[in-house]
């Protein structure tokens, strides 16, 4: 039984209602998925679609053998070792928004709930891209979209978000406790957890549709981080997401 409906570039994948586009495999921080810890899975052609865009990205094909065997499998399947943390990234990456866009009109997009920007790294760093493709999808009459996102990103605005169509946020805020969040996400700039906390608040204010996501750890309170939560003005309760060790 098949997880997901992978994409015929490979980019793009599904997950139940929702298409998700990748738009970087780097990170200013440990990625989402390391956040859930070193035996967290994935469904097999989620883990092709995010390492054909390594590949794209690095402008190698080393992924290719490996991805081609992952659309073969139905096994969850844990991606490969991370690659190291970066603090921004140049505007002439691949995939482009051109990329993207081409191949998101091979699917149906209105067979979908919402469109995901999300994926192995953090789309925030690629802000100009993340523009680019969410105006286009929101002026052809898209489903929602919605941003995933580690919220540490200097260069993003919850303004510009708002203005290129973005409806709605998944922020990870890992602890309400600084030094716990620290350990748990090691972002690469200092005060990340004030960063998050600032970037929630504006997110809040301009009117998104804001998600706190968190993973379950046995010495995490989970009450302080919703309290915290809270009173940042998110309406939403803090969506919890299993720990796999």
């Amino acid at each position: 039984m098949r997880w997901t409906t992978p994409s015929m570039a490979g980019f793009t994948y599904s997950l139940g209602h929702s298409l998700y586009i990748p738009l970087t495999s780097r990170c200013q921080s440990l990625t989402l998925p390391q956040t859930r810890g070193p035996g967290f899975r994935l469904p097999p052609s989620v883990v092709a679609a995010l390492c054909r865009v390594r590949d794209v990205e690095a402008g190698t094909v080393r992924w290719d053998p490996w991805c081609r065997w992952l659309d073969m499998q139905d096994a969850p399947q844990r991606l490969p070792d991370p690659l190291e943390r970066v603090s921004s990234l140049p505007d002439d990456r691949r995939p482009t928004a051109a990329e993207l866009l081409e191949e998101i009109t091979q699917s149906n997009i209105k067979q979908y709930a919402q469109i995901v920007l999300a994926g192995e790294g953090e789309p925030t760093l690629r802000m100009s891209v993340l523009q680019q493709v969410a105006k286009t999808l929101s002026q052809t009459h898209a489903p929602k979209i919605r941003v995933v996102t580690n919220g540490l990103s200097t260069g993003c605005d919850a303004q510009q978000l708002v203005d290129c169509g973005v409806t709605s946020l998944s922020v990870a805020l890992l602890s309400s406790d600084q030094s716990q969040y620290e350990e748990w996400m090691q972002p690469l700039e200092s005060n990340g957890h004030e960063r998050v906390l600032s970037f929630v608040r504006c997110a809040v204010q301009v009117g998104l549709d804001v998600e706190i996501t968190a993973v379950e750890r046995d010495t995490l309170h989970r009450d302080r981080l919703q309290t915290l939560v809270t009173d940042l003005g998110v309406q939403r309760p803090v969506r919890w997401r299993p720990y796999f060790p």
